[in-house]
């Protein structure tokens, strides 16, 4: 006789999806299902958490997804988590195929099948933001105008639709964010403020753009509750998972700046008419190299608008609400404490949550960088040994052409390694370790960061113009040129303490 709730999760690989299981593996039998190939980033099976793989946006492979299921014993709760965003907000048909049709799928293989309740991951960023002095309630309709909006509102439809099939929720999520940050604009936010970035101390307008923040152990508190009280809930109802009060990116600047420096920096306030052009004509730039910034022409609607909640009904029914402790405001000391401790591990993890929009996005990439692998290492061998480039790689040409092409071998493979689990740790830790060995051996810094750049170089222009990926533009820059500099700032760093200690 089964003793825990059976839940079946979808997103589960996702940020929210990884916490659900976290937190739950222990309370419930989970059938979690990905996108992504279980060899890529998923644990094992083990006696509470069964993976799959499926893309939900196929039918067939969901009718599949769910025999194997409910082949194995009947299903209490569904929390669709799975879903497609980017920050283009361009009608990608991602939005479609993953937020609309595969909702619409699994509803429908569901429909005629035990269900006690099936929970839906809506966003408050599907609502138009309210007018000054008023606020989005639990009836406020999804009626955002860009695309990821109109594919939420569409989910949301659908659900209400088969309600009358088995018990639904839909909860509307705040900007949900974790210890780590986790949460892709927060994480510009900061990676800008506490840098040497130009725009560093910029905020658009007044400052006073604001939306509602989250905790994510507030969030699985929510739906921890939600599948206590699913017997008392309604056949059909929206709730909100959001505080009621917004912060502001000014208060946001200010914490930040003080908890990283220890005292506050002023923020130079844009005109709203400046930030746009300014906006325009970076996004523009951007476009023509192939690599645009974070901020967009469409985010510029927002500036000095504040996204205000009145979630009562939802505090009310569930008797939840948000923990002080866990406010935006109580947790930014943690988050800039972990991005002081542990640098490379707090922008390893909010690249993978800034990029989770990015569907398939480096597992097409490690594939090319597989399949590519013999003619790239083969380039970047001519290139380093080179006679035009005696004076740039002295030492690397006195090497023999086989022991050279090994090396040039190990590092192309810790970054497939890295670009297929989206970890960077055992290829920094690889070459800390490399550098140490070169600078023993009678290297200068300036050549090992050099055949670095040259390495990152070449595999990013051959990436860039291969048919299965020109689309993944951004995604090559950020797996290839960011994870390169994030190196050779490490040999640069690594030279540094082992010059100054051979001084002593």
């Amino acid at each position: 006789m089964r003793t825990k709730p059976v839940i079946l999760l979808t997103g589960a690989s996702g940020f929210i999806g990884r916490h659900f299981i976290e937190s739950f593996q222990n309370l419930f039998l989970i059938h979690a299902v990905t996108y992504h190939a279980k060899k890529q980033i998923l644990p094992d099976d083990n006696e509470s958490v069964t993976w799959y793989k499926a893309d939900i946006g196929d039918r067939e492979q969901v009718d599949e997804l769910l025999e194997k299921v409910y082949s194995r014993g009947p299903v209490d709760f569904v929390f669709h988590l799975a879903g497609f965003y980017d920050f283009n907000y361009d009608n990608n048909p991602l939005y479609h195929q993953t937020n609309v049709m595969g909702t619409q799928h699994l509803l429908e293989a569901l429909k005629g099948r035990p269900l006690r309740r099936f929970i839906f991951a809506s966003s408050l960023a599907a609502c138009e933001f309210p007018e000054p002095g008023q606020r989005l309630s639990e009836d406020s309709p999804a009626d955002g105008s860009f695309a990821y909006a109109v594919s939420k509102e569409k989910g949301e439809e659908m659900v209400r639709e088969y309600s009358q099939f088995f018990p639904c929720s839909i909860i509307r999520f705040a900007a949900v964010f974790s210890d780590w940050c986790e949460y892709g604009p927060l994480y510009v936010f900061l990676k800008t403020w506490l840098s040497f970035n130009w725009k560093n101390r910029i905020l658009g307008g007044k400052g006073l753009s604001a939306i509602t923040y989250l905790h994510i152990e507030d969030l699985m508190r929510l739906f921890e509750i939600i599948i206590q009280k699913s017997e008392d809930l309604k056949q059909i109802d929206t709730y909100i998972a959001s505080p009621d009060r917004p912060v502001t990116h000014k208060q946001l600047f200010i914490l930040s700046t003080w908890f990283y420096y220890g005292r506050s920096k002023k923020p130079f306030f844009m005109p709203k008419l400046l930030a746009h052009i300014g906006v325009l004509v970076l996004d523009t730039l951007g476009r023509i190299v192939n690599i645009r910034p974070f901020e967009r022409p469409w985010m510029m609607k927002y500036v000095d608008r504040q996204l205000v909640v009145d979630a009562s009904r939802t505090r009310s029914e569930l008797d939840w609400q948000p923990l002080q402790r866990l406010s935006i405001e109580r947790r930014l000391l943690f988050l800039i404490e972990q991005l002081k401790s542990y640098p490379y591990e707090w922008e390893a993890k909010n690249l993978r949550a800034l990029k989770k929009a990015s569907y398939g996005g480096n597992t097409m990439i490690y594939e090319v960088l597989e399949t590519e692998r013999e003619q790239i290492i083969e380039r970047i061998l001519q290139y380093v040994t080179h006679e035009r480039n005696q004076n740039r790689f002295p030492n690397y040409q006195r090497i023999h052409t086989s022991v050279l092409k090994k090396d040039i071998l190990a590092v192309y493979q810790f970054l497939s390694i890295s670009v297929r689990t989206r970890d960077r740790m055992s290829m920094l830790s690889y070459v800390k370790e490399i550098s140490a060995t070169r600078h023993a051996e009678g290297f200068e810094a300036a050549e090992v960061m050099a055949a670095l750049s040259a390495i990152s170089s070449i595999v990013y222009e051959n990436l860039i113009v291969h048919p299965r990926i020109k689309q993944y533009k951004q995604d090559i820059y950020d797996v290839v040129a960011f994870t390169f500099q994030l190196l050779i700032d490490e040999v640069e760093a690594t030279f540094d303490k082992l010059n100054a200690r051979h001084s002593v």
